[in-house]
């Protein structure tokens, strides 16, 4: 069999064997000015081998395939991580996983402990880590079954630079969670971290009142994110493409009809994404005349956080 095939096989082999994480996972352990804390971001995942042709990486792929794990717990360890003079550090290294044989690849037996860092390298400065940490705060607030997504009274954010600290910030969380959607949270949370977006778009629920900051010309062009559905029914009206914002605590659920040219690709049904648009000049309920459509990525949010209702 040559490299390549058995590289497409470790891909067939990981769809089998790996679960997408569709349960609330184990934290990470962190510990920060001297207290213990939760920590929902897994800084470790630089570590391993990119997915690549190499060997290196194709041994990786089989062994992460081969692993098997509790649902709560689908990366196969957890790590304690501590904050020291504003640097991170892997402290702490506990396998959560059980493995049957693992297979010879190119000619060498693959195990996922390989790819741990070991004991003797413990603490280990995180410099190939740049991100953010996300540390839950207070009590839980919405319970989110998927990965780290469950919402607590506060959030601390601990910015991260090859290894360094760089900055902290806390957000309330106590008003932002009633306007966000269960689908919202659940994509966000896909992400090790939320995605860094200076919230350049408008929120479509003000479509429903154009005095809070849509353009009322329709010339001019604006961005907003939803779902994107095709071939809706709502409230006696048919869509032939649409843009649906789910419900939330605080608001009803809203399709807004778009119009897309033959020259933009549709994306999946149901896939989350952000349009450039303008409204249509004819009178009646609003359309959106798209101009340009890209999926979000994993932690890109919908519901923009300045949105009261």
């Amino acid at each position: 069999m040559s490299h390549k095939a058995l590289f497409l096989l470790a891909g067939c082999w990981c769809l089998l064997a790996v679960p997408v994480q569709g349960t609330s996972q184990m934290s990470e352990k962190l510990i920060d000015e001297g207290a213990s804390q939760r920590l929902f971001a897994t800084p470790l995942s630089g570590w391993f081998p990119k997915d690549s042709d190499t060997p290196q990486s194709q041994r990786y792929q089989f062994a992460r395939c081969f692993i098997q794990t509790s649902s709560a717990c689908w990366r196969g360890y957890v790590g304690t991580w501590e904050i020291r003079n504003e640097e991170l550090y892997l402290t702490k290294l506990e396998p959560n996983y059980t493995q049957d044989e693992f297979p010879e690849v190119l000619g060498q037996k693959v195990d996922f402990a390989d790819f741990l860092p070991k004991a003797s390298q413990l603490p280990l400065k995180a410099t190939w880590f740049t991100g953010r940490l996300r540390v839950p705060m207070g009590e839980l607030v919405q319970y989110v079954h998927m990965g780290f997504g469950s919402i607590y009274e506060q959030t601390k954010f601990i910015e991260v630079k090859n290894g360094r600290v760089t900055s902290r910030r806390i957000l309330n969380n106590a008003l932002n969670i009633r306007t966000r959607s269960a689908a919202d949270l659940q994509w966000v949370s896909m992400a090790d971290s939320p995605a860094d977006d200076r919230y350049l778009w408008k929120d479509a629920r003000i479509l429903m009142d154009p005095l809070r900051g849509i353009p009322p010309d329709s010339c001019l062009s604006f961005a907003t994110r939803g779902i994107y559905i095709a071939k809706s029914e709502w409230k006696g009206r048919h869509f032939p493409s649409s843009l649906t914002i789910p419900e939330t605590p605080t608001t009803q659920p809203l399709i807004i009809e778009i119009a897309l040219p033959p020259s933009i690709e549709a994306h999946a049904n149901g896939d989350h994404v952000e349009i450039i648009c303008r409204l249509s000049p004819e009178p009646g309920p609003p359309v959106l005349i798209v101009s340009s459509m890209r999926g979000l990525e994993p932690g890109e949010t919908m519901h923009h956080p300045s949105f009261q209702p």
